[in-house]
């Protein structure tokens, strides 16, 4: 197995959950355990600019519900057409997401945790 897989199967193994809408990437790249080591790492959908730096999230991206974060990655997850492919989020797309989750960790989306 290569380190690619490990870390993808590891990071599936701890957020992806079937029933949570999203691909399994797509609730990987909206995972918000910042203090896990592979965080930086995690996968992530093709084209799709994800936070990677666990020091310039803002607390408000990590309690973004997760419904809300898949909805954004599926605005912005590029789209082939006339074989260009659109440009994804930036970090500060995903940053600014509006606040919709205040409590504890959703299923799938790991812990609330920033450091």
């Amino acid at each position: 197995m290569s380190l690619r897989a490990a870390i993808n199967a590891k990071c599936k193994d701890c957020t992806y959950h079937p029933s949570n809408g999203g691909s399994w990437r797509q609730q990987i790249a909206v995972c918000t355990s910042v203090s896990c080591p592979l965080w930086p790492v995690r996968p992530a959908p093709k084209g799709v600019d994800v936070p990677r730096d666990p020091k310039v999230v803002s607390i408000d991206w990590i309690r973004t519900g997760h419904a809300e974060a898949i909805a954004a990655l599926r605005r912005n997850t590029p789209k082939v057409a006339n074989g260009e492919a659109n440009s994804g989020p930036s970090a500060d797309d995903l940053a600014h997401l509006a606040v919709t989750h205040r409590g504890g960790p959703q299923p799938g989306r790991g812990a609330i945790d920033n450091g």
